[in-house]
């Protein structure tokens, strides 16, 4: 029996430790990036695009998708994120999850395209994550809207749609490093 729970309570301690200050003023830190999966799409072939006026009129997001998205940049706002710059990926998707956030949309970068569909192994798109961390962390708190499995290979969980993560970036091994789980709505 002690052979389990030792174990057991090495998982769950620091597990509930992070879990105790996973609210958003928590990551209100200019070394700290905040990773969001995109809400829910109408169906899964949503292009990846270069420019975002290549998306065109189409609704990409469900309509519950297009609320959630809009409350999430409601509750980025009301924490004090009204100056953060919003990065997405190329995704149709997350280019008008980006602007329903109503922040500074920076624009969209293929370093936040599903690893899942990359044209390049999930080690070059993570260190080209570190590194674009590590050239803006310190400037202002940066807002990625990326997929499902981006946020599942660097935290390691499953997370849900509107989901959201803090990290920083191991400037030694140029590696993005996942800190905790953060409550958006």
């Amino acid at each position: 029996m002690i052979r389990i729970l030792v174990p057991l309570l090495a998982i769950l301690v620091p597990s509930l430790a992070l879990s105790a200050d996973n609210d958003l003023e928590s990551v209100k830190r200019y070394d700290r990036a905040i990773m969001i999966v995109l809400p829910e799409a109408n169906g899964s072939a949503v292009p990846l695009v270069t420019k975002p006026e290549d998306c065109g009129d189409t609704q990409w997001l469900t309509r519950d998708g297009r609320r959630m998205a809009e409350g999430i940049g409601d509750a980025l706002r009301d924490a004090g994120f009204g100056d953060a710059s919003v990065y997405s990926s190329q995704s149709c998707a997350a280019i008008e999850t980006a602007n329903a956030l109503k922040l500074q949309n920076k624009g969209a970068l293929s370093l936040l395209n599903d690893i899942a569909d990359s044209k390049v192994s999930r080690k070059q798109q993570r260190q080209a994550l570190a590194l674009f961390l590590a050239d803006h962390l310190g400037k202002r708190t940066l807002v990625f809207i990326s997929h499902r499995n981006n946020v599942i290979d660097i935290s390691g969980s499953y997370p849900s749609f509107g989901d959201a993560i803090a990290l920083t970036v191991n400037v030694t091994r140029f590696e993005p490093v996942f800190l905790r789980h953060i409550q958006i709505k």
